[in-house]
């Protein structure tokens, strides 16, 4: 059933907004959800005791910092689609884009900071280094309240929030979504930050993850299929790792072909950072490396790549998607050069054979398990 345009218009005590995804715009998925309702109401009624400066942090498309404007507040997040999406809200909305500040990932809000607005992550790793980073930046009065859908609260949640912020309680479900109120404790000592994930590849690499990334802790089985499929490329060719993540795939290029150059290329800021630790970590030749915090590559040059390599994600968060596959192929496609080409891992039941003879012609089976294939496909 699909939703009314009525439903789509994202309602809070601020206002009523037109708030859309980005960039996939779906009738039945929404720029929203019952969380940030529950913490705009909860600003609300708690407005004329809200002082200081104002941090978001992981408002995915921007719906909070549009009903928070007047509060000009800083928007920490990780995702490009995160920035481009609040932008995007932000015009559509008529709102002034002067008083909001998109904060990357990848550098951290400017404190001291009055009030703290989170939307808990699915990720644990993400949400402990982002208290961790934050909590020297706030104030000794500040207010802190986390907000998330009841499916991502857990006791390991609590953990982490008494850990780094103080005592922490919770309110009662609604619409599925619960709040978070940790007390700030002013003597709690700081609890130094944590460090990123690591681990060995079968080639003795060290891979560095921060944290959302995929897999941060072991080699998940379709990039080892893919690592498996790559072949040693001739001098001066140019790979593009597109969605690199940590980085392992672009890595074995750079350690199995000593002239090679490669493009890391990633929606989130963290994985491109995590890209960067990976290949600092290793010995191998950092100035053939290159980064771009990009979406889906689509700010790498036409007819500029020899060779692309795609482990594409198959989630759009939590709704499962393969409109970003979909427009990663696209874009190989138009960054290749002719006679370039694409390999791609994925599950065999996502047809992604389909997707290469749709936008190449044609495609191949390069190496294939129970669950995982590894296609190729040639620009002519």
């Amino acid at each position: 059933m699909s939703t009314s345009e009525t439903d789509r218009r994202f309602v809070a005590p601020q206002g009523s907004f037109d708030i859309q995804r980005y960039p996939h715009p779906e009738v039945n998925l929404l720029g929203w959800d019952g969380a940030d309702e529950l913490l705009l109401s909860w600003v609300a009624e708690h407005e004329a005791t809200l002082t200081g400066p104002t941090c978001l942090v992981n408002d995915r498309f921007g719906a909070l910092a549009i009903a928070l404007a007047d509060r000009s507040p800083q928007s920490w997040a990780d995702s490009c689609l995160s920035e481009r999406g609040l932008w995007a809200n932000v015009e559509r909305n008529g709102k002034a884009a002067s008083g909001i500040e998109f904060v990357p990932s990848s550098e951290l809000p400017t404190g001291p900071i009055g009030l703290l607005l989170i939307k808990v992550p699915k990720s644990l790793a993400e949400l402990e280094e982002q208290l961790a980073a934050v909590r020297p930046l706030l104030r000794d009065d500040a207010t802190v309240v986390a907000a998330g859908m009841t499916k991502t609260i857990h006791l390991s949640t609590l953990d982490l929030f008494e850990k780094y912020l103080g005592q922490t309680t919770t309110s009662l479900a609604k619409k599925k979504a619960r709040l978070i109120f940790p007390t700030l404790d002013p003597a709690t000592t700081l609890v130094v930050a944590p460090e990123p994930a690591t681990y060995e590849t079968p080639d003795g690499h060290t891979v560095v993850s921060f944290g959302p990334v995929f897999s941060r802790e072991s080699l998940d089985i379709g990039t080892r299929l893919l690592l498996e499929s790559i072949p040693v490329f001739v001098a001066n060719e140019h790979v593009v790792d597109l969605g690199a993540g940590s980085g392992v795939v672009g890595l074995t290029v750079l350690s199995r072909s000593a002239e090679t150059s490669v493009l890391f290329t990633d929606e989130s800021y963290l994985a491109i950072a995590s890209a960067r630790a990976t290949v600092e970590a290793n010995v191998v030749d950092a100035t053939r490396a290159s980064y771009l915090v990009d979406d889906c590559g689509e700010g790498v040059a036409s007819g500029s790549a020899d060779v692309v390599l795609i482990n594409p994600p198959f989630h759009d968060r939590a709704a499962k998607s393969n409109e970003t596959a979909k427009r990663m192929i696209g874009e190989a496609k138009r960054m290749l050069k002719s006679g370039g080409t694409v390999y791609i891992v994925g599950n065999r039941h996502l047809g992604y054979h389909n997707q290469l003879k749709r936008r190449f012609g044609q495609s191949e089976t390069v190496k294939s398990n129970a669950k995982f294939s590894v296609l190729r496909a040639t620009k002519r």
